[in-house]
């Protein structure tokens, strides 16, 4: 059920909701259609017909067979104001470059994804001029299921279906807009059309060439092959559908016909792509023709070459040349030439930008978020980059220098080249907020940190606080307490969890500081709701500014190799497994979290990768279960708040946790600095109480020893319980173990012995050991019980290969190899106590 925390109060308060379903409009089209909580239809026109949101939540809470969400209208005496951005987000939920700077505008007001999850409903408090508006975004891209790039602003007379799913880290508040919503509507101005036919052929077209004659040269022309696929109706292999071919085609069409819109239309009906969309749409076919004159700025002249038109401004020069090195192109050895581009380029890069890490070139660049990342240099940005740091010129007959591109074959060789040639700084990873260095400074300056190999990138928007340099129990007290406003509403389940949460937001800041891995912090809970995903967010949200690099868990192993290589090659810092379904158990994940660095292949290709792990890991669950070598590798936080329905809860301290801490970030980093300098200043002291965790002794150190100088008890306290209930494999076993040595008292045994006593086939008495292992069999050998294809022998005998030695419970019961009956040739068993 949808509750008021998923919306902004001054929505909530107001009795202008509805319900929706899918029905169908005028013009037998699917549409969003609003309801009242009783069935009927409402309407925007109507405020009778309006809903408070709890009767409107109540009503698709008890039927949500007949509803699909809640809806919110706009009335004339509101203020409020709604944006639709339809097709906006990518697959990976970032803006697409038309709707960056829209979202750009407003992201300080309440912003969510829209029922498909490629849109974005934005709501501020602006007026209209006039009646809300809608516009077609030219040229954006439509979403998978077809659905074209567009704006609506509204201000009444029209309702939003609500998904309660905030856009990114944005806030629970509606704030005012109205030079932005001004500037919008200024935008949304839909270009001039000419209609096809209004102008007459021009001097452009070449004369005395008929049609037939202009296809055979299309055909012959460089691009000709492209054009005869197009020209045939073969556009499936090349294109992602009918109408970018049709704008392709006419595109080369205007090209060869001139800017004469009624021949382009006649020779596109000859074309394989017509279709009676293209006959019958004049709009389409309109918007089509003048689209593809629009970006043609030279047309074919088949007596001379065609000048630029006249319209055009001169080029200008970008550079001057005497600024930058000069770079011969002509005849000399590569490796002369790939000599002086490479030192163009690292006299160019200062401050570094180019980097090398795991041997490949890689670049620190912006997104379209405005968020820094890793980006490996392609030999196409290699080359734009070569072209900005160096003046590349060859000679011609007249010994005169013109400008030139780098050749691709200096590219590729600067590329092929090793690491130690480049003399790039080695780049680990980046982060977004200061962070604490191995000698206990704190780095907040931006840039590259050539101590930890680190890239400090503030996150846009980043307001630091000041971290005392010497800074005293008091200063700790009051850090404690403003990280303890930011999670003291998480119900966890004892002190251990509670301390195990401050060290799970300790350690992405401080993880420069700790040399070897860390554990994985599970985030568990008895039920759903309970606030997992939302600590995983508060302490992404603290040391990154932004949401996790997330991820659920797969079942493949294949698979999670793949999505653990692509978390760690990004360089990010915090890495969230988000509802673990099943039993943690991954080969890949075990390795990886105990590693410092990870060698994989390059997705998609034969090269390989050596990438440092230095991020932090979460899962998060409910009642998780771990399996194989995982229960040594975590350490875990339980939130249980004690009620059948923990999402229902009430009276938080933050309405809006997300917006509370982007608001408080500053001032949250600088307290856990606060208590990581304290620490320092104490001498580092080691922590006196701790259960260690092996392989992971660096980690248990420094975080421990910071959390027992502030004060802060109960850190890993909870391991034993942890392993007794998490670890169900370990319990599985040992019942397991147990109940076999009390069948075989001790005496060696084969792997038939067991499936024979497992049998239900058999007469008395093995039908009793059948009840008795039975019961206690692990979960993946209860799966192969009843099958009869030998599928259980071969899985039991590999199960006892691997646990050869291994102590499960507070028995110690392990099995191990017996004799070997030498005759048959067959591996004999026993299990010690």
């Amino acid at each position: 059920m949808p509750t008021s925390s998923q919306f902004p109060p001054d929505l909530v308060t107001a009795p202008q909701w509805c319900c929706w379903n899918i029905g169908t409009d005028k013009q037998g089209r699917p549409t969003k259609l609003p309801f009242r909580p009783d069935g009927r239809k409402a309407s925007s026109n109507n405020s009778a017909t309006w809903a408070s949101f709890e009767d409107a939540a109540r009503a698709f809470d008890a039927d949500p067979q007949s509803f699909l969400g809640l809806g919110f209208f706009f009335a004339p005496n509101d203020s409020f104001c709604g944006i639709d951005l339809d097709a906006s987000l990518d697959e990976d939920g970032h803006p697409l470059p038309w709707a960056e700077e829209v979202i750009s505008r407003f992201r300080d007001t309440y912003a969510a994804l829209s029922v498909s999850g490629r849109g974005l409903h934005i709501l501020c408090n602006a007026k209209l001029p006039d009646r809300g508006r809608n516009y077609y975004v030219p040229g954006a891209p439509a979403s998978p299921e077809g659905k074209r790039a567009q704006i609506g602003v509204f201000d009444k007379e029209r309702f939003f279906a609500l998904t309660g799913q905030p856009y990114g880290m944005g806030p629970l508040v509606i704030r005012d807009h109205q030079d932005d919503v001004d500037w919008l509507l200024s935008q949304m101005v839909k270009p001039t059309k000419r209609k096809v036919g209004s102008m007459p052929s021009s001097n452009h077209v070449p004369p005395g060439l008929a049609d037939d004659e202009l296809l055979h040269r299309a055909r012959q022309a460089k691009n000709g092959p492209k054009f005869a696929a197009l020209w045939d109706g073969d556009w499936q292999g090349a294109y992602g559908s009918h109408s970018e071919a049709d704008a392709a085609l006419c595109a080369m069409l205007a090209f060869w016909c001139g800017p004469d819109e009624a021949r382009i239309d006649a020779m596109f009906r000859r074309s394989g792509l017509c279709r009676d969309k293209w006959i019958d749409r004049e709009d389409y076919r309109n918007s089509t023709i003048n689209g593809a004159l629009e970006q043609t700025t030279e047309y074919y002249r088949p007596s001379a070459k065609q000048p630029p038109p006249a319209n055009r401004p001169p080029a200008k020069s970008r550079r001057n040349p005497e600024e930058q090195p000069r770079i011969w192109i002509g005849a000399r050895q590569l490796y002369e030439m790939t000599s002086d581009a490479l030192a163009a380029l690292q006299r160019a890069n200062v401050p570094p930008v180019l980097f090398a890490r795991s041997g490949q070139i890689v670049a620190v660049v912006q997104d379209e978020q405005g968020r820094t990342i890793l980006s490996p240099v392609s030999e196409h940005a290699l080359r734009g980059r070569m072209a900005r740091s160096g003046f590349y010129y060859k000679l011609n007959k007249a010994k005169e220098e013109v400008e030139c591109s780098p050749p691709l074959d200096v590219v590729r060789d600067i590329l092929a080249l090793s690491a130690d040639k480049w003399k790039f700084p080695a780049i680990e990873g980046l982060i977004e907020s200061p962070f604490l260095k191995p000698d206990g400074r704190v780095c907040t300056k931006p840039g590259y940190d050539a101590d930890t190999y680190l890239f400090y990138s503030p996150a846009p928007g980043f307001r630091p606080q000041q971290v005392p340099d010497q800074p005293m129990i008091d200063d700790v007290h009051a850090a404690l307490d403003l990280i303890e406003s930011a999670i003291g509403d998480f119900p966890f389940a004892d002190d251990s969890c509670r301390a195990n949460a401050l060290a799970s937001l300790l350690t992405p800041v401080v993880r420069p500081a700790i040399n070897g891995p860390t554990p994985l912090a599970l985030f568990d809970a008895p039920a759903p709701g309970t606030g997992k995903t939302l600590l995983a967010e508060v302490v992404s949200a603290i040391a990154t500014g932004r949401a996790a690099e997330s991820f659920t868990a797969p079942t493949d192993p294949e698979e999670w190799r793949k999505k653990l290589t692509m978390a760690l090659s990004t360089g990010v810092r915090v890495v969230v497994i988000d509802n673990v379904s099943r039993a943690l158990d991954s080969d890949s994940l075990c390795q990886v979290i105990t590693a410092n660095t990870i060698s994989d292949r390059q997705f998609r290709t034969f090269d390989q990768l050596v990438l440092p792990v230095r991020c932090a890991w979460i899962a998060t669950g409910n009642n998780i279960q771990l399996g194989g070598d995982m229960p040594r590798r975590c350490y875990r936080i339980r939130l249980d708040a004690g009620v059948s329905r923990p999402f229902q809860r009430t009276g938080f301290r933050h309405a809006n946790l997300h917006g509370w801490v982007a608001e408080h970030r500053g001032a949250l980093i600088a307290a856990l600095l606060t208590i990581a300098r304290y620490w320092f200043i104490q001498g580092k002291p080691a922590p006196a109480i701790i259960k260690p965790l092996g392989s992971f002794e660096s980690w248990c150190h420094v975080v421990g020893g910071m959390l027992e100088a502030a004060g802060v008890e109960g850190f890993l306290g909870n391991i034993d319980e942890m392993f007794r209930e998490a670890d169900a494999e370990s319990l599985q076993w040992e019942a397991f173990l147990l109940a076999l040595d009390g069948i075989f008292m001790g005496h060696s045994f084969k792997v038939t012995d067991v499936v024979d006593k497992l049998s239900t086939r058999h007469p008395q008495p093995i039908t009793d050991a059948a009840n008795v292992l039975r019961p206690v069999l692990p979960d993946f050998l209860a799966e192969a019980a009843d099958r009869t294809d030998g599928f259980l022998q071969r899985r039991l005998g590999f199960a006892f290969a691997a646990r050869v030695g291994r102590r499960f419970g507070e028995s110690q019961v392990h099995v191990e190899r017996s004799e070997q009956d030498l005759k048959s040739k067959v591996a004999r068993w026993r299990v010690v106590r």
